[in-house]
């Protein structure tokens, strides 16, 4: 197993993983804002599994932190996140 750092504020640290066996390589990494050690790490891989989210762990995360912050750790393409409003 090898592992990188990943960029994802609020929550720091996180990491991609990346699991070699003599058949195959898969990485898994939630989303983030850098890119340079996600693709060091997912090179010639087989499968890169990206971008999880989970929409109710966002809404906790608005409530506790505020929607600002909700909104620096979800994706631009999620309007559903990306929406929340302090309420």
């Amino acid at each position: 197993m090898t592992a990188a750092l990943r960029h994802h504020p609020p929550v720091v640290p996180t990491f991609a993983y990346r699991f070699d066996t003599p058949e195959r390589s898969v990485v898994f990494s939630g989303d983030g804002s850098d890119l340079e050690n996600l693709t060091a790490l997912a090179r010639d891989a087989d499968v890169l599994v990206s971008e999880a989210m989970y929409l109710p762990a966002i809404e906790r995360l608005a409530a506790r932190f505020g929607p600002r912050a909700a909104r620096l750790c979800c994706s631009k393409a999620c309007s559903a996140c990306c929406s929340l409003e302090p309420g």
